[in-house]
């Protein structure tokens, strides 16, 4: 963790309260049941908290928390100012009721920044730097956010930790589809194309998340913003860890979205991190491992698998140029996750002084 700057907010450390479990750090590579016991146990764990969501004035607390997620930006300014709101919060929530309620708005952080990541991120995926770049200071300054962040991605999107849920014993398509994570509509579930790409906008959140390093600051002196190098506790290694999860999983039909919605943010930096590792993965996975997946969906015709092969199809072209690229040098971030203003531009350029006027 970095050391903080003075004049920024961190939260306080106090004696852990009695608190549900948190979910344990995922090993590197683990079995069938061990994923799904990990799976359950994020699930368990956010269930708890969901639960005992505090009412009242912590409660309103907790919203406001959760209001301030909401109204994040593409602009750094905007991402600097709401985090600086956020950890005055979570300190203001921790000193009126301890670690409980600390844990309590940190719980709705994560929902809130799940909730933008469903909404906003599968249409929107440039969204999903600013909201990691969000969640990045927060966690810079309380530790405390990271475990939840983890447990509710992984229990909102099962394809985080990554677990393949396998159909229970007897169980209907209704009751699969729900423990996938199928939302229910008003004539039973979600069409499978709307939760492939729900799914994704999980995985590409998740994603940038893991490859941000850096933390906006405003320097009050300068009137200026400059990013700060931030350690990031996941980071490349669990990037990494995700990674070679999947990859030694038996493909499934939906696993071309989840490769490529969690590459595309995140190939540079492992590519940094591990170069002579990620050249090698891309070749695997460009070569052995897609030839497994189009075996997979060889038995598909139609329309019964026309998102699967797009996916497919996508994947493929985007190993080939990203390969080219990385034996190139020239492999670099997504220009959403650097494109991205210092500060709000007025659209009426009077407001900025310019044009006449007052």
């Amino acid at each position: 963790m970095e050391t903080p700057v003075s004049s920024r907010r961190r939260c306080p450390h106090t004696q852990q309260q009695q608190q549900p479990a948190p979910p344990q750090a995922p090993p590197p590579q683990t079995s069938v049941a061990q994923l799904a016991a990990e799976w359950e146990q994020s699930c368990a764990f956010v269930r708890e908290y969901e639960a005992a969501k505090p009412r009242g004035e912590l409660g309103a607390a907790c919203r406001h928390v959760a209001l301030l997620v909401g109204q994040t930006s593409r602009v750094r300014y905007v991402v600097w100012e709401k985090a600086e709101a956020v950890v005055g919060a979570l300190n203001a929530l921790q000193a009126r009721g301890g670690e409980a309620a600390l844990a309590a708005g940190c719980s709705a952080f994560a929902a809130k920044l799940l909730a933008q990541g469903s909404a906003v991120v599968e249409k929107a995926p440039a969204m999903a730097y600013p909201l990691a770049m969000l969640a990045t200071s927060v966690g810079a300054r309380c530790p405390a956010l990271t475990q939840h962040l983890r447990a509710h991605f992984c229990a909102a999107c099962c394809y985080v930790t990554p677990h393949y849920v396998r159909r229970p014993a007897g169980a209907t398509d209704d009751a699969w589809r729900e423990a996938m994570g199928y939302q229910r509509r008003a004539r039973g579930f979600e069409p499978k194309e709307q939760y492939y790409n729900r799914m994704a906008g999980y995985l590409t959140l998740w994603a940038a998340l893991l490859q941000a390093e850096a933390v906006p600051i405003y320097d009050e002196r300068t009137e200026q913003m400059r990013m700060e190098p931030h350690a990031n506790p996941a980071g490349a290694a669990e990037a990494w860890r995700w990674l070679a999860r999947l990859a030694n999983q038996k493909a499934q039909r939906i696993t071309p979205t989840l490769l490529l919605a969690f590459l595309k943010p995140s190939a540079h930096m492992l590519a940094r991190r591990y170069p002579r590792q990620t050249e090698k993965l891309l070749r695997f996975l460009a070569t052995d491992y897609l030839l497994s997946v189009e075996s997979l969906l060889a038995a598909s015709s139609g329309a019964s698998g026309a998102e699967e092969r797009a996916a497919l199809a996508v994947l493929s072209s985007w190993l080939k140029e990203t390969r080219e690229a990385l034996r190139c040098g020239r492999l670099k971030p997504p220009a959403d996750a650097v494109e991205m203003p210092d500060f709000l531009i007025p659209d009426d350029t009077r407001e900025a002084g310019e044009g006449g006027g007052w």
